[in-house]
């Protein structure tokens, strides 16, 4: 009879062990997502030329998608971009005013001009925001290529 109870204790203890590890796993998880404080701002700035006929220019989009993934509120967040030609004049520039970002949410700025698939450009970005860490600012710059209809390029900030 004893070593019935005895045989039963040993299987209980095996199934503790994997059980802690679980819960351990199970807590770092809940602290990384919601306890401790965590900014995270993804910038996705989308390139696209929709070209006119005979390269004698067409639109081109500049779309930037920003995404707070962390866990705490983004506030102040100034988001100012311009295009360039390469070694050459502004094409198009805006500034976002000061705007929040709630966790998971996001915002799009869009920026729209005539130019042509043949030159190269320079996109500037110079993004600042307050978040869980203080304030935080940051300059982004892409070129783009020459005949290149689409480039996203992904950043993140935190």
């Amino acid at each position: 009879m004893d070593e019935l109870k005895d045989q039963g204790s040993k299987d209980n203890r095996k199934w503790m062990i994997p059980l802690i590890v679980l819960l351990l796993i199970l807590a770092g998880v809940v602290s990384y997502q919601w306890l401790i404080p965590r900014t995270d701002l993804e910038v996705r700035t989308v390139y696209h030329e929709a070209t006119g006929g005979g390269g004698t220019g067409g639109l081109i989009h500049v779309n930037i998608l920003l995404t707070n993934w962390g866990n705490r509120e983004i506030n102040d967040l100034y988001c100012r971009y311009a295009v360039t030609i390469v070694n050459g004049s502004e094409m198009a520039h805006h500034e976002s005013s000061s705007m929040i970002l709630q966790r998971k949410e996001n915002a799009e700025l869009k920026l729209d001009f005539v130019g042509s698939q043949y030159w190269e450009y320079l996109i500037e970005i110079e993004i600042s925001f307050t978040g869980s860490s203080g304030r935080i600012s940051k300059d982004l710059s892409y070129y783009t290529f020459e005949e290149t209809m689409n480039i996203v390029f992904i950043e993140r900030i935190g």
